[in-house]
């Protein structure tokens, strides 16, 4: 506001679309004489705003759905083959920290990592073979 110098948004602000990933603007307000309608001198200020994180992103998998094809004696403790799953949330900090779980109701599968923050690739073990045994 040119009269009282208060700053506002003119829109509401994504700090999650903003190019500078620590959501920092910085602004020059300046202030000019006003000689009976010539303008006279001038000065300036520089003003800088942080921008905080909201919670306003979901996590979001790279893809819908994942296929591995492997052998019954898989080893355990490696990570199954070609999965590739990559997991991210765009908010910062502690609004992008994620739990990962695998619903496994054998017991057969693990994953990991189980906790992130920011994004991350997500590998799936086996950590019971003897649950894949078809004979």
């Amino acid at each position: 506001n040119s009269t009282t110098g208060l700053i506002t948004v003119s829109r509401p602000l994504d700090r999650d679309a903003y190019l500078d990933k620590f959501g920092i603007w910085q602004l020059t307000v300046k202030a000019t004489e006003d000689n009976n309608g010539s303008p006279g001198q001038t000065t300036s200020a520089i003003v800088t705003l942080s921008i905080t994180d909201v919670n306003d992103e979901e996590p979001t998998f790279d893809r819908h759905f994942y296929s591995a094809i492997f052998p019954e004696n898989y080893p355990e403790g490696v990570p199954l083959p070609n999965l590739n799953i990559f997991v991210a949330d765009l908010d910062e900090g502690d609004n992008s920290k994620l739990q990962i779980y695998l619903e496994d109701d054998w017991g057969a599968f693990s994953v990991t990592p189980t906790e992130l923050e920011g994004s991350a690739d997500i590998q799936v073990y086996v950590t019971n073979s003897t649950l894949l045994d078809f004979e």
